[in-house]
């Protein structure tokens, strides 16, 4: 333009000169220019027919300016032109030559309610400099001037309701087609929009400052969101749905960025050497990342001590529902610190005194204290972790404090570790958190191999790659005193056990063996058990149950079934639980063959059994039987066969009519008892209701 004021005079536009190409890139085609200096009305006028590059095109600029002679200025002329597939815009324009080259000025006032200024110098060297200010912008008629296409990608984060004011101040400088420098400053008052983020009456100020080194852009940003509500979604999909982070100066003070580094486009190397986060005078955070054509290579985090209660709140609660950390309250506070490269990994957490609580009590932690610790750097640190205790659905464990030693692939466990659970203990021998694969090679020699899992992880989930390994040993414990935590109908005796290797990962929970457990003299051995999804809300346990020599003397103990005594064994093949009830199973459980223990039955016991088999309760409280209390029996059994909520009856021998026997006659010492089912199916929701009324007191039975 500068060449064209200097030396060109023509009345009528030059031939359209070659598109102009350069590496930004950016490409101008269609020119053409004309200056008329005739006396009466001198003008200059240019037309270019499209402008592309930096993302954006422009269309059918033309440009017709009455100069000033002879200084050939041009004042009040019109510009006009078009962003992508937008509406014309529209410009006051002023040019003015210099010494140096060419100064252009543009206003937007007709176009916009308040003023929108374009200033632009240019030098006969090729230099150039770009400001764009605007104060007091308003944002409902600037939603109208953005192209159509913008509209529709912008149309889910800025809607065209979206109302308060902005000032802009933009700024830039370059050679030729090469941008040097840009700089930013964006601020907005009583911002007001409802999309998929939302703001109420916000303000904001952020600030970027751009420079071109050799290729590489160099950059420096730092943003304030000081008053007003601010809903933003990162767009990290967590569980199906797209949480959101809720902003609340007033609440937890105004929250600032700064971040500062660079991008190298020849090699799509991104680079943040510092980013700063601040909330208030409670969150202070930085990190660091390096992003090599699109995946991460190094990454850095340090969070100073900070209140867990508004951590959680504000930045991990909203990516936590639908699991069962979606509603904790919380205590103490908390530090990390954690740096990546490549696959290997250097972290630090510093518990101080947390507490973490579900408000459902589905468990709570107090008073965590110490530091865990994983990476190569730090392999072989011991550190301890005390806790003044942990309760698991009513089961309270601890006071305890572990040992815990850095792998480069997690930590363990140093030494075994006496918890208390009631009045027993639950000795905890082994206890690691290891990445999965290492955790499959640092298997215990002897026990089974995992097979992998198979479609247990939905496929678009993002997996952990971490699984907890425990094993230990139950101490005998209260069986009352167990049933009542657990908010179970109370049964007699002591309960031990010996827990292999249990193995959990996000999706899943196994044991690696058989599980053991001793109860009511006798034992139960649960096999292949499995918890799939155990976050879930339907959680689904699978697992095969052999059930040996239990007393049932010590069963019954309690009194409010009713008296038996004898032994009882069997099985419960294919036992499935969903959300914990029951779906499927077969079960049989009957008195051995070689039981040598005395087989008597209450009539307490009668009347609860004939409750379950449909023949209603209160049988013996009339003619002979009533003046007895209990009774000789052969040998008791039941069986269920469940499928679809419907339970299949068998008990220890088919009855004449086709019905079942679930206590036959027999025994050495008179009166003999027999016990049938009225039918061979029934509703598990109507067992489970009935022996819920039996063990509360509800259904009225004879006493034993």
């Amino acid at each position: 333009m500068a060449g064209l004021i200097q030396g060109a005079s023509s009345a009528r536009p030059a031939s359209p000169a070659p598109p102009i190409q350069s590496a930004f890139p950016l490409a101008v085609d269609g020119v053409e220019f004309g200056v008329d200096l005739s006396p009466q009305a001198p003008t200059l006028r240019a037309r270019i027919r499209q402008i592309s590059g930096l993302g954006v095109t422009l269309h059918d600029l033309t440009l017709d300016c009455p100069l000033a002679l002879p200084r050939l200025e041009c004042q009040n002329g019109q510009l006009r032109l078009r962003l992508d597939d937008g509406p014309l815009l529209e410009f006051v324009a002023h040019l003015r030559r210099t010494d140096t080259g060419v100064n252009v000025h543009l206003a937007a006032s007709p176009l916009l309610a308040k003023s929108l200024t374009f200033a632009v110098t240019i030098t006969d060297g090729g230099a150039w400099k770009l400001r764009i200010t605007g104060s007091g912008l308003d944002l409902s008629p600037l939603h109208d001037v953005v192209p159509e296409r913008w509209r529709v990608a912008l149309a889910a984060r800025w809607p065209s309701s979206a109302s308060g004011q902005i000032d802009l101040d933009i700024s830039a400088a370059g050679q030729g087609s090469t941008i040097e420098r840009a700089e930013a400053v964006v601020a907005t008052d009583d911002l007001n929009f409802t999309a998929i983020d939302a703001a109420e009456a916000a303000t904001t100020r952020a600030h970027l400052l751009v420079r071109n080194r050799g290729g590489t852009w160099w950059f420096q940003i730092d943003a304030r969101h000081a008053d007003g509500l601010l809903y933003v979604v990162p767009g990290w999909r967590v569980a199906g749905g797209l949480p959101g982070l809720l902003m609340n100066p007033r609440q937890d003070g105004a929250l600032d960025v700064n971040a500062r580094g660079s991008w190298q486009p020849s090699e799509g190397l991104w680079r943040i050497d510092a980013l700063r986060l601040s909330q208030g005078d409670w969150l202070a955070a930085e990190a660091s990342l390096e992003v090599r054509q699109g995946h991460w290579q190094n990454f850095g985090l340090s969070l100073a001590p900070t209140p867990f209660a508004a951590l959680y709140r504000v930045w991990l609660q909203p990516f936590l529902a639908g699991s069962p950390l979606d509603a904790l309250e919380a205590e103490g506070r908390l530090a990390l610190s954690l740096e990546q490269a490549a696959s290997d990994a250097d972290l630090h957490i510093d518990f101080l005194r947390l507490s973490v609580r579900d408000t459902q009590a589905r468990f709570a932690l107090e008073g965590l204290n110490g530091r865990i610790a994983v990476g190569a750097r730090r392999a072989g640190e011991v550190h301890t972790l005390a806790m003044d205790g942990l309760r698991l659905h009513g089961l309270p464990l601890g006071p305890a404090r572990l040992t815990l030693a850095a792998r480069p692939d997690g930590f363990a466990l140093e030494e075994a570790v006496d918890i208390p659970l009631l009045d027993g203990h639950f000795v905890v021998e082994r206890l690691a958190l290891l990445q999965r694969d290492a955790a499959r090679a640092a298997a215990v020699p002897g026990h089974a191999s995992i097979p992998p899992s198979t479609g247990d992880t939905p496929a678009t989930e993002a997996s952990l790659p971490l699984e907890l390994r425990l094993a230990g040993v139950l101490t005998p414990v209260s069986l009352p005193a167990l049933c009542d935590a657990l908010g179970l109908p109370r049964a007699a005796g002591r309960v031990s056990g010996m827990l292999p290797e249990v193995i959990a990962s996000e999706h899943e929970f196994r044991i690696d063996g058989n599980l053991l457990l001793r109860l009511f003299d006798g034992r139960i051995v649960a096999r292949n058990l499995r918890v799939l999804h155990p976050f879930a809300t339907l959680a689904e346990l699978a697992t095969d149950l052999q059930i040996t020599h239990i007393d049932l003397g010590l069963l019954t103990r309690e009194g409010y079934f009713g008296r038996v005594k004898g032994r009882l064994g069997g099985h419960v093949r294919g036992l499935r639980l969903q959300a914990w009830q029951p779906v499927a199973m077969d079960l049989e459980l009957a008195t051995p063959p070689d039981n040598d223990r005395p087989r008597r039955i209450s009539q307490r016991a009668v009347d609860s059994l004939s409750a379950l088999a449909g023949g209603g309760a209160g049988l013996l409280s009339r003619g002979f039987m009533r003046f007895f209390s209990e009774y000789s029996y052969g040998r008791l059994g039941v069986g269920c066969r469940l499928i679809d909520g419907i339970c299949t009856v068998s008990g220890v021998e088919r009855a004449a009519d086709g019905g079942v026997v679930l206590v036959s006659r027999g025994g050495l010492i008179p009166p003999f008892i027999e016990v049938r089912a009225s039918g061979r199916e029934i509703s598990w929701r109507s067992l489970t209701e009935i022996y819920r009324r039996i063990a509360s007191g509800e259904l009225e039975l004879r006493q034993p």
